[in-house]
Parts: C-alpha cells; sequence; structure tokens
C-alpha cells in the first residue's frame, strides 16, 4: 500500500489547458534534479522508507515475541521500532495535501487519484497499528524469553 501511495497519482489537473498528474516518487525526483537534496531525501525517508520499515519491524518483533524466538537481532530491533514511530510522517503528507489542494481549486480543475485514497488507507493503517503497540509490553515479553 505505500508503495502504491507512493507511486500512483495524487491529483490530476489541467491549468491553462494543460493536463498534468503528481504523485510523491515524482515529486521527489523533481526536488533531487533541482538541488534541493536535503528536502528530497527528507521526503523518501518520511513517505517510503520509514512506513516500510516501520511496518516490517513491527511484523518482525510482532512474530518473534509472540513465537518466544529471541533472534540475534531483535532488541536492536525493538529499539527501532520505538524510534521510527516518530519518522513515519504520512499525516503531515495529508495535511500539506489539503493545503496544497485548497489553493488549486481555485485555478485549475481537479480530479483526485488512486494515490490519495491510497495514502489514506495507509495512514489508518498505520495509525491503528502504533495505537495498538505498547512499547512497554514489547519489552516484557522480551525479558521473559529465553
Amino acid at each position: 500500500m505505500v508503495t502504491l501511495a507512493n507511486t500512483y497519482p495524487l491529483l490530476s489537473f489541467t491549468f491553462l489547458g494543460i493536463p498534468s498528474s503528481a504523485n510523491i516518487l515524482r515529486g521527489t525526483v523533481l526536488l533531487l534534479e533541482n538541488g534541493y537534496y536535503l528536502v528530497g531525501f527528507s521526503v523518501v525517508l518520511a513517505s517510503f522508507i520509514a512506513p516500510i520499515l516501520l511496518f516490517s519491524l513491527i511484523c518482525y518483533t510482532s512474530l518473534s515475541l509472540s513465537k518466544g524466538w529471541k533472534t540475534p537481532f531483535l532488541a536492536t530491533a525493538l529499539h527501532f521500532q520505538d524510534d521510527l514511530i516518530h519518522w513515519s510522517m504520512i499525516e503531515v503528507y495529508i495535511v500539506s495535501f489539503l493545503v496544497a489542494l485548497v489553493k488549486l481549486v481555485e485555478y485549475a480543475d481537479i480530479d483526485l487519484g488512486y494515490g490519495l485514497w491510497c495514502i489514506c488507507i495507509t495512514l489508518l493503517l498505520s495509525t491503528h497499528l502504533i495505537q495498538r503497540i505498547e512499547p512497554a509490553e514489547y519489552w516484557e515479553r522480551y525479558v521473559h524469553i529465553r
């Protein structure tokens, strides 16, 4: 879902008779091509890498703890998972997208794309998942695994 949210168009618009569409990946490439490397890297980190890593770590740590497996990297994964929750900023994209949408409505004809729905579903899933995670409970289970 994160991949679809980044590659499908968030919106399509027609301005002065010229149609165009935009997605997060294309916007990131434009930032990098124009020399905004720090901003482009931050967008890739917060919109693509951090959510995928977070979902992967949650699956790995939850499976390991539920099965009682004390794998060599489990403690590191738990620390990284706690830190990474703060770097997954999908909700920031939704808010910034809504601000941009309000500004664009005055000047162009706009159609919402599949990418927007994918990012909304990703936001709902990640919010639900993060609310259910109790780091103290994960660490308590880790301590009791032999």
